[in-house]
């Protein structure tokens, strides 16, 4: 083999030996390259997906435990309000038809005899037999409305007592719902610190994974900046043969 023909090898050897090593560089940079941006997406996905869970359920429970709460206590108050009026009702009803029936008779007993003393056939001896009886019944009628006055007392005093009682009852059992609240609060509270925490650490998670993004787009421009510069060469090693061959040629 002549020198030229040894020189024209070496420069073809040379020329395949650069186009494989670039086309080697540019497979391995386009692969390195998709691999990171695929692994960042990834990142920040899984990231911003698992922060929306948590951060959607918890909040869900924390509506739904203070709904119920507030649902309980309305229910409980207004229970114990519609007992205690159905507990009062029916006494004071029954003493009122009561009362209202007595009356009633003894207007019909007076309204008799007083038609009684104005009847032409009755004597002066039964007209004062009949003033007598009305003087009696008069009294009767009194002492009867003393008693139910004495009874409607006793009624109202017990009333009074149970009214007392079931006021007292209301207030324990909102001293007692109060208690649950504060409890329900301070766990609320301390759901609300847990759930602080862990945004505090899924952020923490969120600037590493900024840090490792940035490293990544560092090598990446890394390696687009080596390739740049093997291009470079390459392309001056190309006018070096060119130069070369031509020199030959001439």
């Amino acid at each position: 083999m002549s020198q030229h023909e040894s020189f024209e090898a070496n420069i073809t050897k040379h020329e395949r030996a650069c186009e494989t090593l670039h086309e080697k560089f540019t497979e391995q940079f386009n692969a390195e390259s998709d691999k990171a941006f695929n692994q960042t997406l990834k990142a920040i996905s899984n990231v911003l997906k698992i922060e929306h869970t948590i951060l959607s359920n918890k909040m869900e429970s924390a509506f739904e435990d203070l709904e119920r709460t507030s649902q309980e206590m309305r229910t409980g108050f207004y229970d114990i309000a519609r007992q205690a009026l159905q507990d009062k009702e029916p006494g004071t009803a029954a003493l009122r038809e009561e009362y209202e029936a007595k009356i009633k008779g003894k207007d019909e007993e007076i309204k008799t005899l007083r038609e009684s003393v104005h009847d032409p056939s009755v004597t002066d001896r039964d007209k004062d037999d009949m003033i007598a009886t009305i003087k009696e019944l008069n009294q009767a009628l009194r002492d009867q409305l003393q008693e139910r006055k004495v009874l409607y007392d006793l009624r109202e005093e017990e009333r009074h007592l149970f009214a007392v009682n079931e006021t007292r009852q209301v207030e324990e059992l909102l001293r007692n719902k109060d208690a649950e609240f504060r409890k329900e609060l301070r766990e609320a509270h301390k759901k609300t610190r847990a759930q602080a925490r862990e945004i505090a650490q899924l952020s923490q998670k969120v600037k590493e994974d900024a840090v490792m993004i940035k490293h990544q787009s560092e090598a990446i421009e890394k390696l687009s900046a080596d390739r740049i510069m093997l291009e470079n060469e390459l392309k001056s090693k190309i006018s070096e043969i060119a130069e070369l061959k031509q020199q030959r040629g001439v």
